[in-house]
């Protein structure tokens, strides 16, 4: 009877634990420092050889969207997310308009840069194995965070603005 009592205890304990250690897709993606746009070059604009990659916070789970030109789009949601190490994230995306198949992807940081480093499909086809592309054996790009990537992403330009001054009561 008692070691019965011990063993539930121990199962709720782990259960309970479990529980408390579990992380959100959200939570994930954003302790990893990936939430915000990504681009071999932030300077330039997006296009097929400077892809911007965003991850944004969506209705409760992450978007991620490929920027391959001014109109051109991909936009995924990550279904599952887990740190496999402190600079290796592991997530899977599911694409939103079901032309492309679902993708896991292994993104390495290095030096505040990502890269793939490995992408597979769910047949097991991998795409990148050990940050190069499995077609032709180039290197998979470093992309570095963007600055202001709000403004970058929906093509602002800013413009240079006088100092603010308070208004000046008239008589």
């Amino acid at each position: 009877m008692l070691m019965k009592r011990l063993l539930t205890l121990a199962a709720l304990t782990a259960a309970t634990c479990g529980a408390v250690h579990s992380q959100s897709v959200e939570q994930i993606v954003s302790e990893f420092g990936l939430l915000g746009t990504w681009a071999t070059d932030c300077s330039r604009p997006a296009t097929a050889l400077n892809i911007h990659t965003v991850y944004s916070l969506s209705g409760g789970g992450v978007r991620l969207t490929y920027r391959y030109g001014p109109v051109e789009r991909a936009n995924s949601i990550i279904t599952r997310a887990e740190r496999l190490s402190p600079d290796q994230i592991l997530y899977e995306e599911e694409p939103v308009d079901g032309e492309r198949g679902r993708v896991e992807v292994v993104l390495a940081m290095t030096g505040g840069r990502i890269q793939v480093w490995r992408s597979r499909r769910p047949n097991g086809q991998l795409l990148v194995q050990d940050g190069r592309f499995t077609s032709d054996g180039a290197e998979s790009p470093k992309q570095d965070k963007c600055r202001n990537w709000n403004a970058l992403n929906q093509g602002v330009r800013f413009a240079t603005r006088r100092p603010w001054r308070p208004l000046r009561a008239r008589d």
